[in-house]
């Protein structure tokens, strides 16, 4: 890149240059994402969420986690690209990584399902067990008008996960029962 080019990168008095001043302060205060000061069009973040989305496909979980780190970054606010890292550090078996993603994500949108599921899941498998009730109830709820057979799958995940949830508190309380005796 020639040093002209490099000057009108970050010279506010270029007409065309979307690194004004105003703008930057708008993105200093939280009014701009990276995307609005970069001008990055939703087609072209989407382009990169595909991209991560084949890369995910392919097993090459450390690319699609630095894409969708990335897309976060770009975009807080989209719950999606938050649903997909945390799903990405939950397939690495990076629990509160991933706890933390889906709490992202669940905060944007809070009828997000798979996000709900997902997170619900993470709490049954680390004995969390008042969260994971917490959250599989709530993605239940969210379709709880849907006739079964035209729910989400993840709806439908968190039904089969909450019955294993009532199981296993069942068992927990019979446990006890018996000891008691």
């Amino acid at each position: 890149m020639a040093n002209d080019e490099k000057k009108h990168l970050y010279d506010p008095k270029v007409q065309d240059n979307p690194l004004t001043s105003e703008r930057l302060q708008k993105f200093v205060e939280g009014r701009l994402t990276l995307q609005e000061l970069h001008e990055i069009s939703a087609s072209q973040l989407m382009a990169i969420a595909q991209l991560g989305e084949t890369m995910i496909a392919s097993g090459k979980l450390q690319t699609a986690q630095a894409l969708f780190e990335g897309l976060t970054a770009l975009n807080p606010h989209l719950a999606s690209f938050h649903t997909v890292l945390a799903g990405i550090y939950l397939k690495q078996g990076e629990f509160e990584k991933s706890i933390e993603e889906y709490s992202r994500a669940i905060r944007r949108n809070a009828k997000d399902v798979a996000a709900l599921a997902n997170r619900g899941e993470i709490y049954l498998r680390l004995g969390r067990l008042e969260e994971a009730s917490r959250d599989l109830g709530q993605a239940i709820d969210i379709e709880k008008d849907i006739p079964t057979e035209n729910r989400s799958p993840m709806g439908k995940r968190a039904m089969v996960l909450a019955l294993a949830l009532r199981e296993t508190v069942n068992e927990m309380q019979r446990q006890m029962a018996e000891g008691k005796e």
